[in-house]
């Protein structure tokens, strides 16, 4: 997945809960236009609050359900220890933001 696959999930998440559908108003809505535009990288934190935000899940906002190779690795993901998870979920996000 890319950074622009990622914001469109949330664009989509964001349209289905009618969250910020007008001209950004509040500091809120002014990050979620940056973070739409590819402005800014969010922290992990700030992903998940948005996911509870948009009331999804984190399955839907990473997953491709057409792909096979997302949910096995989203699987062996499950299956590892909590120390473990905090090293891949730093790794992915190094990637996919090039922090």
């Amino acid at each position: 997945m890319t950074p622009y696959d990622f914001v469109c999930n949330i664009a989509k998440m964001r349209a289905k809960k009618r969250l910020f559908c007008k001209a950004p108003q509040s500091a809120d809505e002014a990050y979620i236009n940056k973070l739409e535009n590819l402005k800014i990288n969010p922290s992990l934190s700030t992903i998940f609050e948005i996911i509870s935000a948009c009331d999804c899940s984190f399955e839907d906002t990473f997953l491709q359900h057409d792909c096979y190779a997302d949910r096995e690795l989203w699987e062996l993901f499950h299956a590892c220890f909590s120390e473990s998870k905090d090293q891949i979920l730093r790794f992915a996000r190094r990637r996919l933001f090039n922090d």
